[in-house]
């Protein structure tokens, strides 16, 4: 995601960020923008990303299920991770997702639940979206079916406590 240092997200975010600036730098040279909403929006950028950045942060790493709407699962956990693609979740359950940033503390994406088994889940798209408050996250997940109605799948989870 963008802003963390290393990060393939920072590294999209920094070249969109160096594009964008250079383009107003260009404009404002020119006399077709003034200098002033120029020096604003740089200024507004550049403050928006590290919260998003830090937000993110918050997030990675390992997360215990404590409620569902789908039935109680103790052993239930979440992985979040950045990479290449940005920030992905892993649920040890059997489903993977990548999620944007949309504002602070709301993450959105896809996934998918593995192929196989037997169950009617197997293989299934999913659009996801978390929602961090605190050392709270809940997730709503929503199960494509191919046809309405599709069904939903709420859970709450808090911080995996790693026993240090």
């Amino acid at each position: 995601m963008g802003g963390r240092a290393g990060g393939a997200g920072s590294a999209r975010f920094l070249n969109f960020l160096t594009e964008a600036l250079f383009h107003l730098w260009r404009k404002a040279a020119e006399g077709e923008m003034r200098l002033t909403v120029w020096i604003g929006f740089a200024l507004a950028v550049m403050q928006t990303s590290p919260t998003l950045a830090t937000e993110a942060d918050a997030l990675l790493g390992s997360w215990q299920q404590v409620a569902t709407s789908a039935g109680a699962c103790p052993t239930c956990r979440l992985e979040f991770r950045e990479g290449e693609q940005g920030l992905s979740v892993i649920a040890n359950n059997g489903w993977t997702a990548i999620l944007e940033g949309s504002r602070v503390g709301t993450f959105s994406g896809t996934g998918r639940w593995r192929s196989g088994g037997r169950t009617w889940i197997a293989g299934r798209p999913f659009t996801i979206g978390f929602d961090l408050d605190g050392d709270r996250l809940t997730m709503t997940m929503k199960v494509d079916m191919g046809k309405e109605p599709n069904p939903v799948v709420r859970a709450v989870y808090k911080r995996d406590w790693q026993g240090v």
